[in-house]
C-alpha cells in the first residue's frame, strides 16, 4: 500500500534544513510551529515515573519539549512503567505459567514486548534514542570576543596577560 498520506520520509525541522544549507531544488524554508510552555508532570504518576519524567525533561536542552509534548511524555513514562512492572511480575512468576492445558508462555511476556515496542517508538519521537538524538540540531557554541581577550573558565589568563615577576615573556 503505497502512496498513503504520512508514508515515506518524515519532514525535517526547519532548523535542521537551515543548518544543512539551501539547495537550489529545495522548497523555501518556512519556520516550524513552536509550542509554548513547559511540559507538566501528571499528578497520578508513581514516584518512580516522576523520577523518569524529571530525568527525561532534564536530559534535553531547554525548549525542546513544550506543553504540547506532555501527552507524548506521559505515554513514554506509562509505557516504561508497564515494561518495569511486567518485568517484575515475570521475574516472580516465571516465563511459563500453568493453564488448563498445561504449561504455557506467560502472557506478561507479550505485554512487555508490546510495551517495549511502544516505548521505542515514543523514544524516537522524543529524541531519546541515540539515532534520533543525532538528528536533533546542535546548538552552536557562541564565542564571546571579550572572553577571548579577558579569559574564561577554560583559559582564565586570556590573551592580555603580563608575565609575573618570575615568568618570562613569550
Amino acid at each position: 500500500m503505497t502512496g498513503h498520506r504520512g508514508s515515506g520520509r518524515k519532514r525535517k525541522p526547519s532548523i535542521v534544513r537551515k543548518l544543512e544549507g539551501r539547495r537550489s531544488h529545495a522548497r523555501p524554508l518556512t519556520e516550524d510551529v513552536r509550542g509554548l510552555g513547559a511540559p507538566t508532570c501528571p499528578v497520578h504518576f508513581s514516584p518512580e515515573q516522576r523520577r523518569l519524567w524529571a530525568s527525561v525533561t532534564a536530559s534535553m536542552p531547554a525548549g525542546v519539549y513544550t506543553k504540547a509534548d506532555s501527552g507524548l511524555l506521559e505515554s513514554y513514562c506509562l509505557a516504561w512503567g508497564l515494561v518495569r512492572e511486567a518485568s517484575r511480575l515475570i521475574e516472580a512468576t516465571g516465563l511459563m505459567v500453568r493453564s488448563e492445558r498445561g504449561p504455557v508462555k506467560n502472557p506478561l511476556v507479550s505485554m512487555r514486548r508490546a510495551a517495549q515496542a511502544e516505548l521505542r517508538g515514543i523514544a524516537a519521537e522524543l529524541g531519546l534514542s541515540p539515532t534520533s538524538r543525532a538528528k536533533l540540531p546542535q546548538q552552536a557554541a557562541v564565542e564571546d570576543p571579550m572572553s577571548l581577550l579577558l579569559g574564561d573558565d577554560l583559559d582564565p589568563t586570556g590573551a592580555w596577560t603580563t608575565p609575573g615577576p618570575n615568568q618570562k615573556a613569550n
